[in-house]
């Protein structure tokens, strides 16, 4: 079982440096990543791997792996670098139809949690659930592969930005029962926000 599930093209890239990055701030979370045309085998992309020095991670082990019916059935909440990456996981495994959004979704999670304020994957879901459900829009995170140090660079401030905003959000849910950490309610009223592409 994973908390957190990140998915782009080859998994070497963009989901490869949220899983690194978000294992390196919260080592609690079970965290995976998948591609849906995965490098199989491959370790994190070089120049991602610099990106991630940048930032103080040194444990950079990654192995590419594709989407597979255990992985997406395992994991609580999957995020997804662009649409394409939402249409293929989707259709191909219906059971994430209602667990998987596009990664800058999560902006919307600073929005009605305090920075003390800490919730389960399931609640994370019916939040982003909800906001979708409502006609909220999000843009996708372009791939940097094979392109400029600038252009990886980037899509790495890009990438930190909405990890960071799960790092602090997420509390581990097989402890959910001990921690006192109050749920949200399900009558609880949360506003409509529009999503522009950063990319």
């Amino acid at each position: 079982m994973s908390d957190v599930l990140f998915v782009c093209t080859g998994n070497i890239c963009r989901s490869a440096f949220a899983a690194v990055l978000l294992r390196h701030l919260r080592p609690d979370l079970v965290v995976d990543s998948a591609g849906t045309h995965a490098l199989e085998g491959h370790g994190v992309d070089e120049s991602v791997q610099r990106q991630l020095l940048i930032r103080g991670v040194t444990d950079l082990a990654h192995s590419a792996k594709s989407l597979n019916e255990r992985i997406v059935r395992q994991a609580e909440i999957i995020f997804c670098m662009e649409n394409s990456h939402m249409n293929a996981l989707q259709s191909t495994f219906p059971c994430s139809l209602r667990k998987s959004f596009l990664l800058s979704y999560v902006e919307f999670l600073d929005e009605v949690l305090s920075e003390k304020n800490q919730i389960t994957p399931a609640q994370t879901v019916d939040i982003l659930w909800r906001q979708r459900q409502n006609g909220s829009t999000a843009g996708g995170i372009s791939d940097p592969y094979r392109q400029s140090e600038s252009v990886y660079s980037a899509v790495a401030n890009a990438l930190e930005k909405h990890v960071r905003v799960i790092a602090r959000s997420l509390r581990v849910s097989r402890l959910s029962g001990s921690q006192g950490t109050p749920s949200l309610s399900a009558a609880t009223s949360f506003p409509q926000l529009k999503f522009e592409s950063h990319m």
